[in-house]
């Protein structure tokens, strides 16, 4: 497995150091998840001349992609963040990457028929863990 807490000059220090989910089979998902979403809130604060930058957290990025990707989910919550990462690489448009990237539910949702066949059906998906969830 690979590392979760491979240093990124751009990673938000709290992200770097080793973190525990307690016994959750998923936490590495999880982890991977959240610094995924953190990299993608710090990608987009950046200034448009930030190019090396950039290019650095996509690479991160790309590999905690990959990591929750290869990862084997065990729970309702691990199998969301691989739906999550799905939705960003079914839409061409920001909004719906955005409302993936801030894990909104409920925005998808009041999106209805609007949304891409595979969109919906990812969302149909989340909606079905977050009742198993309770």
């Amino acid at each position: 497995m690979e590392s979760l807490t491979a240093p990124c000059a751009l990673m938000p220090a709290a992200l770097t150091e080793s973190t525990t989910l307690g016994q959750n089979p998923d936490a590495a998902i999880l982890l991977a998840f959240e610094q995924w979403k953190t990299l993608h809130a710090a990608r987009a604060a950046l200034p448009e001349t930030a190019s090396e930058q950039e290019t650095a957290l996509w690479d991160e990025i790309d590999r905690l992609d990959h990591l929750v990707h290869n990862l084997l989910a065990h729970t309702p919550a691990g199998v969301a963040c691989k739906l999550w990462i799905a939705i960003t690489h079914n839409t061409p448009d920001h909004a719906p990457e955005d409302a993936a990237f801030r894990t909104d539910l409920d925005w998808f949702i009041t999106q209805g028929d609007a949304l891409d066949w595979n969109v919906r059906c990812i969302v149909s998906a989340l909606v079905a863990l977050k009742t198993m969830e309770g």
